[in-house]
Formats: C-alpha cells, sequence, structure tokens
C-alpha cells in the first residue's frame, strides 16, 4: 500500500506544488510544516500542529509497562530479515509527505508525533511498534518502569534529531534504521514580522538546521548508533527507495532570496544518490538537472526502474507567479501539464511516457507495472503502460479519486468526501467494484488504512476526539485495530482492538 502523512490515503488538492507559510515570531520549520496537514481522512480536522508539539501527552495516556501488565512485555519484534522491503529488488518506501513508520508481516512500526517533554526539558517523540499478534501497542523499551522520558530510554527519539513529521523509518537485513531529517522548505515562500512590522527573517534561515543523519538500531529500539551523517551543506528529500544493497535518496543544496519581506526557497544541484548500508558509503548515481524546467519528483520504483512526476508549465515561472497571484497561477496551471517518466540510469536521462493536461482534476497511482490515472469529470480511469506508453480504459466510475494501492486493487473515494467518505475498492484485473460503507465509528469521517498484510489491515477506526471551534477536533486518543481485508471490502464491522498505549499517531 502507498503510505502519506496521517493517513495512507491523501487526498491532493491541484494547487500549486510549493508551500506558502506565514510565520509570526516563529521559526521558518513550524510554520511550513503546518501547510502540510491537508488529507481527506478525519484527521486532518483533528490535533493541530500546535497540537502535536506539546510538550506532554494526552490525559489519561499509558506507558507501555501500564498496558502490558507493569513490565512492558508484549511480542517484541526480533529477527525481521525476511520481512523487510528490499530483498528482491528496488522497492518504493514512500513519498515526502509520508510518516515515519514501516510494516512487516507481524507489526507496525511508527514514530509518535505527539512531543513529550523529557526529564533535561526538551522535547523528544517516543518509538512505538503495534504487535498483530497480542493486538497490543508498546513502546520500544524494554526497561521495568521506565517513564520514557530519558534521552538513554530506547523509546525516546529527541525532537532535535529525529523530527517526528519529516524523519523515515525502514527495515533492512534484519536492522530498523532512521533517517533523521528535517523539513526542507525547498520551494516555499515564508514571511515574518516582528512588532513594528519589519521581516524577522534570519539571514540563511534555510540551512537552520542540523544535518541529516541515518541511524541503526536492533529491530527492539536497542544499540541505535549514528553509522552515517549526511554533509552540513546538502539537503535530503523525504522520497526513498531501497534495494538488498542500500538507500536510494535525493540530495540538493539550497539557496534563499530575499523579496521584501519574504524569502523563496530554492533547490539546485538535486542528484539521485545511492548509500551502501555495508560500507556506509555515499555515490551518485544521476543528476536530477535535465535543464526542463520540471522539477521531478521520485514517486514510485517499477520493474527496478525510478519513475518521476513533475508538472511542465512550458516555461520556468517565478517565484512571484508561484505566491503573488492565486488567479495568475491557477490559470498557468490550468494550462499545464503533468507528465510522468522513468530515469535511466545508465545514461542519466528521463524517458517520458505519459502526459496528462492539468485543466481537469485527475488522479494517480502506480501498481506493478502499469500507471492508473483518473479523470474526475469524465470518470474515466485508464492503465498506461509504462514500457509502451499505451492507454487501456480500466473503468468509468464517479468515485474514482485514486487515493492508493492494495493488493491488485485500486483505493478510491469520491472528490465529494463531505457527502461519501466510504471507499471504492476497483480490481485492475477484473474491473470489478467492491464499495466499503465503513467510516470512523464517531465523527463518520474516513477510515485511516495504515498497513496491510496478506489477509489483514490495520486501521484507525475511531477516535476519542473533543469538538474544538467551527470543524476542528482535538483528537485525544486515535483507536487502531486489524480488519480482515474481506470484512473491508465487504464492508463488515469486525474490528480486532489494539490496545493502546498511548494517544496513537
Amino acid at each position: 500500500m502507498k503510505k502519506s502523512k496521517k493517513s495512507i490515503f491523501v487526498k491532493q488538492a491541484m494547487v500549486r506544488p510549493v508551500a506558502f507559510a506565514v510565520a509570526l515570531f516563529l521559526p521558518l520549520f513550524g510554520a511550513a510544516c503546518g501547510s502540510n496537514e491537508s488529507t481527506l481522512s478525519g484527521t486532518a480536522y483533528g490535533s493541530s500542529q500546535e497540537d502535536a508539539f506539546q510538550p506532554s501527552g494526552p490525559s489519561g495516556s499509558q506507558t507501555a509497562a501500564d498496558a502490558a501488565g507493569g513490565n512492558g512485555a508484549g511480542t517484541a519484534p526480533s529477527d525481521l530479515s525476511k520481512q523487510e522491503p528490499g530483498q528482491g529488488g528496488l522497492s518504493f518506501l514512500g513519498s515526502e509527505d509520508g510518516d515515519a513508520s514501516c510494516a512487516t508481516p507481524e507489526g507496525y512500526y511508527y514514530i509518535s508525533t505527539e512531543g513529550h517533554k523529557l526529564q533535561d526539558g526538551s522535547l523528544g517523540y517516543r518509538l512505538m511498534y503495534i504487535d498483530y499478534a497480542s493486538c497490543q501497542e508498546i513502546c520500544l523499551c524494554s526497561a521495568p518502569g521506565c517513564g520514557h522520558d530519558t534521552r538513554d530510554c530506547t523509546a525516546v527519539l529527541p525532537d532535535e534529531e529525529f523530527p517526528a513529521h519529516t524523519s523515515k523509518l525502514f527495515l533492512h537485513k534484519g536492522s530498523l534504521y532512521i533517517l533523521g531529517r528535517q523539513y526542507d522548505s525547498d520551494g516555499s515562500y515564508s514571511v515574518a514580522f516582528s512588532a513594528n512590522g519589519e521581516s524577522s527573517l534570519e539571514p540563511s534561515s534555510s540551512s537552520y538546521f542540523m544535518p541529516t543523519a541515518l541511524y541503526r538500531m536492533n529491530p527492539d529500539g536497542t544499540g541505535r548508533q549514528k553509522v552515517f551523517s549526511f554533509d552540513p551543506d546538502v539537503t535530503v528529500e523525504g522520497a526513498l527507495a531501497l534495494d538488498s544493497q542500500g538507500l536510494y535518496l535525493i540530495s540538493k543544496k539550497l539557496s534563499s532570496e530575499r523579496t521584501g519581506a519574504g524569502e523563496y526557497i530554492s533547490s539546485s544541484q538535486r542528484s539521485l544518490v545511492f548509500l551502501d548500508l555495508s560500507s556506509y558509503t555515499l555515490g551518485q548515481v544521476s543528476s536530477l538537472e535535465f535543464g526542463d524546467n520540471v522539477l521531478w519528483q521520485l514517486t514510485g520504483c517499477t520493474d527496478g526502474s525510478f519513475l518521476f512526476k513533475g508538472i511542465d508549465y512550458g516555461r520556468k515561472l517565478t517565484a512571484e507567479e508561484y505566491f503573488e497571484d492565486d488567479d495568475t497561477y491557477h490559470e498557468i496551471y490550468k494550462n499545464s501539464h503533468t507528465v510522468f517518466a522513468v530515469l535511466d540510469t545508465s545514461s542519466g536521462s528521463l524517458r517520458e511516457f505519459y502526459r496528462m493536461g492539468n485543466d481537469e482534476t485527475h488522479s494517480d497511482a502506480l501498481l506493478g507495472n502499469t500507471l492508473y490515472v483518473s479523470f474526475t469529470e469524465s470518470q474515466k480511469i485508464l492503465g498506461i503502460d509504462i514500457a509502451t506508453g499505451r492507454e487501456t480504459l480500466l473503468t468509468t466510475h464517479p468515485q474514482n479519486y485514486i487515493t492508493g494501492t492494495m493488493d491488485n486493487m485500486l483505493c478510491c473515494q469520491s472528490m465529494d468526501s463531505f457527502s461519501d467518505r466510504s471507499y471504492y475498492f476497483i480490481n485492475v484485473d477484473t474491473g470489478e467494484i467492491r464499495h466499503s460503507g465503513l467510516v470512523n465509528k464517531s465523527l463518520g469521517w474516513s477510515l485511516d488504512l495504515i498497513a496491510e498484510t496478506d489477509s489483514d489491515v490495520l486501521v484507525i477506526y475511531d477516535y476519542d476526539a473533543v469538538k474544538e471551534d467551527g470543524e476542528s477536533y482535538d483528537i485525544r486518543l486515535y483507536q487502531y485495530g486489524l480488519i480482515s481485508k474481506e470484512d473491508l471490502f465487504s464492508g463488515k464491522e469486525n474490528y480486532r482492538k489494539i490496545q493502546m498505549a498511548g494517544k496513537g499517531y
């Protein structure tokens, strides 16, 4: 399944591909990160970015020791060497906005986005594990009586090293890895004003953060060590791929341009690089500077190749066209194209195989060696053969906004998510459509589909939520559960409840 921040399935509005942030006496990263919270699922209306960084946990939350009868026991993960991705080829680990999580057939790892105040006064997050066999969530700490509030706790991840919303988590050859990385602000425009109305941006604010670093540990959280640090002048993007030898990343350098009270952040020298996870040596695979004015984003892997996606405006846009006139940008976007290409690493060139106009709302997902695209107005879902570019009509269906994949299914929803928040599962082999009416139990929002096994899906099926102003909710607890795929597809409410050790998410 394809995963995105907060929910496995995210609707992305067809708007400018850059972030706009306005800060008032805030660091740039605090405002910019908050711009990535728009999702279809109910969690988008839950706790705010500010809530996620509160220093204390939710009222009544349990520690792992509480949840497991006082000693933190549960089914602790051990040897996962046969369970991680990357053993048989190239695997895509998630997009730029994906959360810090990874799944195995036995359980699900994630970094909780709720900050906790540590004994030294700093902020930390917790490394969590949901064990499917026992239906229990635990902190990855086995120390009896541990409060999970010191830096020597194996479940504690200090904020300055492991930002919750941007770090990445993956398994490789029996080890658990965390890529600690900051939000890089690329393509963003930020404004901050002081009390007298003058800009309060600091020079070189784009290089404020600590360098990206890779950490390795045992699957139970013990033995954590930093194994690689990236050059402080280099930023690493969040889209990653993995094979049996190591990790593929996109590196770049950032620069800033001041215009009045604002600051534009842009990147240069973008490259696909490879980090060998045996020797921890880094090498360039291919430059991503193609001179075509398209900002290509790694969006998947297919048949051992890298799939890239971008927007072709026909020319290079100015920063002012991106940000300062919404009507101008909307007109430019309607006349642009979304393009897909495969990277030939031997020649360093892109092979474009499909493009579609942005005058109609569309969505896409990669499944096997086929790219599936849908068009909201015409209600069509097409399959595009990546090798040949040949189009095939899969089906025509009104609820066709593709939000993810599962097995040989496209997971679709209606663009009108307020009137229909359910899922439609479309079999790409037969065209059969199965409608699941399951939604969040207390609020009626879409289910959060988190991870899958051969037979089951881990979901967030309910919230303990308190309504605040407007449509905003303070979510006190995310209730996770396992449901069989057959029950999910059929809309049968049959959840195996996870005993939570904390707030979740």
